[in-house]
């Protein structure tokens, strides 16, 4: 069901289309009260699954959700206010707004409306298309109040007069503005490939932050400015009074003009392409001025308001034709691609670093088989984000819809070394000659991008080596100082002094190998002078130690051990002429001299001999 279309006829037939409407209107009221089975009426909020049983949906309460089906016409009906309505995986015919606010129509999922008609009388609505949603054309109609409109479009149609209409983050095949005094906001996140003004729609204004391809102004007192890429701009003889506002950042393939119009601002301009030097009014620069009927030098345009460079020697050739089909065959000329002929100086950041474009050359090829250097600017690079270290970036450069990649690399803040401490394991300040000690380093700032040493020793009257690891190695007695210096080019360094002792372990394990009570006083004594003479430290020499505690081990062999017991083993009795073998059992058994002499005490009532080896005769 179609809710208010409204068109301009005849005043007979525009009797007759009310009274439709009115009846219409009557039996859609009909239908409500009876409950017919092919209409849907919402009057409580909550989610609605719709299936296939209905022809028309009417909301009538806001926070409402249809889901998951097919109908051919829904109403959101004024009553719902600045509520929410979702259609979610809906496939319609038709969906009139006449209620619905800034956070109101969704159309989500897979669904696809082939026309939405806006006709709320007062207040902001929002369309916004998300996920896979598809809307074909929207219509604004006179009545309404400010718009909103959010995803992709098929068409947008303002049919409305002394309205508002922000496009935000869209994809726009076709914009249509009819209604007077109508202010169409074009965000820079959003593209339209069509726009037209149409005649009638006199003193509106549109703004476009986002690309546009082509633009066709037919009515009078209108403003356009660009802040983005505009490829083609039509003004056609009904668009009297035009003024044209190139920012900054904007820039415009070509504009075609037979009639006056004013041109201002800092932006590009490539072409204008027109008949008379006088059309152009205001204040901007224009690259290349093409007319209709010859090419004349910038000296010969005179004082129009704009300043007028020479055309390059191709196009001048070309703009030499007379016959006005080819002339507006030039006018036409479209860009085919750019290339990245020079690529920019800088490709290498550091996070935070702005974009630098220097030396960055574009190269545009068009469609008659010239080529030109674009103006660029950073407005035309995207991709660009230093908030965070990144390899191989990639930048897109956008000149009229065209575009070229290049690669940059985004690296960490480099922060120096600002303090290094040398440390030790355990915190100790000596080691044994021969043994090694595990150097460290405290480095800051704690964030230092490099905090890696490298190591040095200085041999004072010590010796050492050192690893690329901070490995000490003690090699002679004394003292060393161990060093580190910053790797990062700071010039911090730090030093820590090392004493290496000698090693005793071998001379204290000779003096506790001997004990004064093993050995024979004489030979005790004379082993005393021995080690008196060698009495060495830690702090002398290895050689020395070395050399002490080998005349102590010398010296040891000269201890008497001397034989504290004997005993005398085997029988106790021997028969005449017989013999008995005896063993003489020395006590300790490590004494210096184990050796026995035997004999036979007399004063006995026997008689024996015994020989040297204790063979005893009877």
């Amino acid at each position: 069901m179609r809710i208010a279309k409204k068109k301009g006829f005849a005043i007979v037939i525009a009797i007759l289309v009310a009274m439709v409407l009115l009846v219409g209107c009557s039996l859609s009221k009909d239908r409500k009260t009876e409950g017919s089975d092919n209409i849907l009426v919402v009057d409580k909020a909550g989610t609605y699954a719709l299936g296939d049983a209905y022809e028309e949906v009417i909301i009538n309460v806001p926070d409402v959700q249809i889901e998951d089906g097919s109908v051919d016409s829904i109403l959101v009906a004024e009553s719902v206010g600045d509520g929410d309505v979702t259609l979610r995986n809906v496939k319609g015919n038709e969906l009139t707004l006449e209620g619905g606010g800034p956070n109101s129509i969704i159309i989500s999922g897979d669904s696809e409306i082939k026309s939405v008609f806006i006709e709320r009388k007062d207040g902001v609505i929002r369309v916004l298309i998300e996920d896979n949603g598809v809307v074909e054309s929207a219509t604004v109609y006179e009545g309404s109040q400010d718009v909103v409109f959010e995803g992709n479009f098929g068409e947008i149609i303002i049919d409305a007069s002394d309205i508002e209409v922000d496009i935000k983050g869209a994809e726009i095949d076709t914009l249509s503005v009819k209604g007077k005094g109508t202010t169409v906001r074009v965000d820079k996140k959003s593209s339209v490939k069509s726009a037209t003004i149409l005649e009638g729609a006199d003193n509106s204004r549109i703004v476009f932050e986002g690309i546009v391809e082509k633009l066709t102004i037919e009515a009078k007192d209108c403003t356009v400015d660009i802040n983005s890429t505009t490829e083609f701009i039509k003004i056609e003889d009904s668009a009297k009074n035009t003024t044209i506002n190139v920012g900054e950042n904007g820039s415009v393939g070509v504009i075609n003009s037979t009639i006056s119009f004013t041109l201002n601002g800092k932006g590009i301009i490539n072409k204008v392409v027109t008949n008379s030097k006088s059309n152009i009014k205001g204040k901007a620069t224009v690259e290349e001025v093409v007319l209709l009927t010859n090419s004349i030098p910038a000296a010969n345009l005179g004082n129009t308001g704009a300043t007028i460079k020479p055309a390059s020697s191709v196009a001048k050739k070309e703009t030499e034709k007379t016959d006005p089909k080819s002339a507006t065959q030039i006018a036409t000329v479209k860009l085919d691609s750019i290339a990245i002929t020079t690529p920019a100086t800088k490709t290498v950041y550091t996070v935070g670093e702005t974009l630098d474009i220097t030396g960055l050359v574009v190269t545009g090829t068009y469609s008659d088989s010239t080529t030109k250097v674009e103006t660029i600017t950073t407005v035309n690079v995207t991709g660009f984000n230093s908030s965070a270290a990144v390899a191989n970036q990639t930048l897109t450069v956008t000149v009229g819809g065209k575009i070229a990649t290049y690669k940059v690399n985004i690296n960490k803040v480099v922060v120096a070394v600002s303090a290094i401490t040398v440390t030790s394991q355990g915190d100790v300040t000596t080691v044994v000659n021969g043994k090694t000690l595990q150097m460290g380093v405290v480095v800051g700032p704690e964030d230092a991008t490099n905090k890696k040493v490298t190591w040095f020793v200085t041999n004072d009257e010590g010796s050492a080596t050192i690893a690329a690891n901070g490995l000490l190695t003690a090699t002679g007695v004394g003292k060393v100082t161990v060093k580190a210096v910053a790797q990062d080019g700071s010039g911090k360094e730090n030093t820590k002094e090392i004493t290496i002792h000698a090693d005793l372990t071998a001379y204290n394990a000779a003096l506790a190998a001997v004990t004064e009570a093993n050995y024979t006083t004489d030979s005790w004594n004379a082993y005393q002078v021995v080690v008196a003479a060698n009495l060495v430290t830690d702090t002398d020499k290895q050689t020395d130690v070395d050399a002490a505690t080998n005349n102590i081990i010398a010296a040891q062999a000269d201890l008497v051990i001397p034989v504290t017991g004997i005993s005398i083993s085997g029988d106790g009795s021997v028969a005449k002429d017989d013999t008995l073998q005896l063993t003489a059992i020395v006590t300790p058994s490590n004494a210096t001299n184990p050796d026995v002499t035997w004999s036979i005490e007399t004063g006995g009532t026997g008689s024996a001999i015994i020989n040297t080896d204790g063979l005893l005769t009877g």
